[in-house]
């Protein structure tokens, strides 16, 4: 979790102090004019999660200081540019704040980073950039792919892995004998389930093959229920996420568009025409798919309890999408469990709730030291 960010002599011009939201399931903002360094802060924090010091050295500061919490230990991380070195070396002090001992000191790069990055390596964090519409893969850096359409040949792969954890859990010989069962009991359970699994069976992944209450056999169907509540219970974060998807989309309401989930395709949409047309997801406008992508990456890409950064997430949307994107945020994190940083232009999208945003400009006027 990182806790507070100072940068002083960014571009040689600003000094900036971060306060970061901790213990909610409410989004940092960092807003301003273009300029003032939001991408940057972002890139900042996401080199530092990648121990990549040669960003750092390339980019123009004076010294950074950042506090993180990790385990219920805080760790100060203070990076300074040597004055006079011709090829801007690092100057670097790890420490451990908790129990009052250095960690790690190096000057980068005539020393490389070793306990520190190893902590950063074992911090999970997640970053969507404002080129998030296309991807390059590991195995084809040559190459550029539509990520609306990667995303939904993944889901596809997502609710696979799902239906075959429901599969496993009510195999026969899985079935734990604990007794009987009454009706009343019976009743009341199995609606339960079919409740918790509704969105389940309607997308046809899963069935729910319930038989009516017999007395004669209600050790058996306790056993059954037993085991489709052990299935839910193993799979409900997956089910709740696929909930928030299907919600979170649907309240955007897509122009004349409806999204439709299969395990043959993930998601796709159809047009709202006589002829229900179906789209190539490449024909979504930008906005739509800009929504999509951040919407999917959160909930099913990024790591939980992981540090997330994303950068302008009002690309191509129209104001009234922009008005919906906290809600959406605190929905989705209160899922991942998730510390959240988000550079944006637009006070909309944080609902100029200025208590939970950092106004670049308004630091830019004075200095921190």
């Amino acid at each position: 979790m990182l806790k507070n960010l100072t940068i002083l002599g960014l571009f040689g011009l600003y000094d900036y102090k971060f306060d970061f939201q901790t213990d909610s399931d409410t989004p940092t903002f960092i807003t301003g004019p273009n300029g003032y360094g939001k991408t940057t802060v972002l890139n900042i924090i996401d080199s530092l999660y990648r121990a990549d010091f040669e960003y750092l050295r390339a980019l123009p500061f004076s010294m950074l200081y950042c506090t993180l919490e990790s385990n219920n230990t805080e760790y100060n991380l203070h990076v300074v540019k040597v004055d006079g070195s011709l090829n801007n070396e690092l100057s670097c002090d790890f420490h451990d704040v908790t129990n009052n001992k250095v960690i790690e000191t190096f000057n980068y790069p005539k020393e490389n980073p070793n306990a520190v990055s190893l902590f950063f390596h074992a911090e999970k964090h997640y970053y969507i950039k404002d080129q998030r519409l296309t991807t390059t893969l590991e195995f084809d850096r040559h190459s550029r792919f539509n990520t609306v359409k990667l995303n939904a040949q993944h889901f596809e792969d997502y609710l696979e892995r799902l239906q075959q954890s429901i599969k496993d859990n009510l195999q026969v010989s899985q079935l734990q004998f604990t007794g009987a069962i009454t009706q009343e009991e019976y009743n009341k359970q199995k609606a339960q389930l079919l409740d918790k699994f509704q969105t389940l069976i309607r997308l046809k992944i899963m069935s729910f093959d319930i038989q009516e209450y017999n007395e004669q056999n209600s050790m058996f169907l306790k056993a059954t229920l037993d085991a489709y509540e052990k299935a839910y219970e193993t799979n409900a974060e997956q089910i709740k996420r696929i909930e928030a998807f299907i919600d979170i989309i649907s309240k955007y309401e897509f122009a004349n568009k409806e999204m439709q989930i299969s395990m043959n395709y993930g998601y796709r949409f159809v047009a709202k025409n006589y002829y229900r047309s179906l789209l190539e997801l490449e024909q979504l406008s930008s906005g739509e798919q800009h929504i999509l992508v951040q919407v999917y990456e959160l909930l099913f890409k990024a790591p939980t309890d992981a540090l997330i950064l994303v950068d302008e997430p009002e690309l191509s949307e129209h104001l009234a999408w922009q008005a919906l994107y906290l809600r959406t945020m605190k929905k989705i994190l209160s899922l991942s469990k998730a510390q959240c940083i988000v550079s944006t232009h637009s006070p909309q999208v944080f609902e100029s709730n200025w208590d939970i945003a950092i106004d670049l400009y308004e630091q830019s006027k004075r200095h921190l030291i």
